[in-house]
């Protein structure tokens, strides 16, 4: 699975990029059949779509109530505008904002930002609905979550540094830019923390908790800064992940602001 690169082009003056899921339905999909049903799902069953005017248009956003997983379907003027998967229980962060590429339709755009020293970016969820509010900066608590591309259980090895003292990459956190993709697309090797089997069109999606990275306290000590990743059985490859296994491969990054 090929997560989605940066795409843009130039429109009345501004640089934006198109934008697009197709990729990031592959992470919980297989089929352009099952994209569909999840769209229609979503239109069908949430209960309380969230409308409201921009622009002088209708924008509706229909996203069925779930405890982890569900569908955000989006329509402009009663027309399908865009649909994609969506989490609903990310860990809340403080993110500093430092900025945000907002896509072609104005509807949908990913924050750039930091959390402590550490650099990141995510496609932000709710973005229809909180259009302005973090534009200027300043901090803000997200919830993140994750869907994979790839993972597969990491293997320990042995790394000798520049004086010759041997290190384990056990229990490793890190993640780093993904290059081949956009600016929420990262490669990461992780513990698991928690896990738990869900449903999603059908289909079994492991929810765990990891740590994406660590970040040290005022008194020297590390300590970890959470999401949760969801990763589909078919990305998994058959392997069923475990608490205390580390998992390595390539996740999508999403956030929503989170109440208060």
């Amino acid at each position: 699975m090929k997560p989605n690169a940066p795409r843009r082009r130039i429109e009345d003056g501004a640089d934006k990029k198109p934008g697009s899921h197709g990729n990031h339905w592959g992470c919980v999909t297989q089929s352009t059949d099952e994209i569909i049903r999840s769209v229609e799902w979503a239109l069908k069953e949430a209960k309380n779509p969230d409308i409201r005017a921009w622009n002088g248009r209708e924008v509706a956003a229909y996203v069925p109530e779930s405890r982890s997983l569900t569908t955000c379907a989006i329509t402009l003027d009663r027309s399908v505008s865009t649909g994609y998967p969506m989490a609903v229980d990310g860990v809340v962060n403080e993110v500093t904002v430092d900025r945000i590429e907002e896509w072609a339709n104005g509807l949908e755009g990913q924050v750039v930002g930091s959390i402590g020293d550490a650099a990141l970016a995510f496609f932000d969820t709710r973005y229809y609905r909180n259009i302005g509010r973090y534009r200027t900066g300043g901090r803000h608590p997200f919830a993140l979550a994750a869907f994979a591309y790839v993972l597969h259980k990491a293997e320990p090895r042995t790394i000798t540094d520049a004086e010759g003292k041997e290190h384990s990459t056990r229990n490793l956190a890190a993640y780093r830019p993904f290059p081949q993709g956009d600016v929420d697309d990262f490669v990461y090797q992780s513990p698991v923390k928690s896990v738990e089997a869900v449903s999603f069109c059908g289909k079994t999606v492991y929810r765990l908790t990891v740590p994406l990275f660590r970040l040290p306290d005022e008194g020297g000590e590390y300590h970890d800064i959470d999401i949760t990743l969801y990763a589909a059985g078919h990305v998994t490859g058959g392997y069923a992940p475990r608490v205390g296994d580390d998992v390595m491969g390539i996740l999508w990054l999403q956030g929503s602001l989170a109440s208060g």
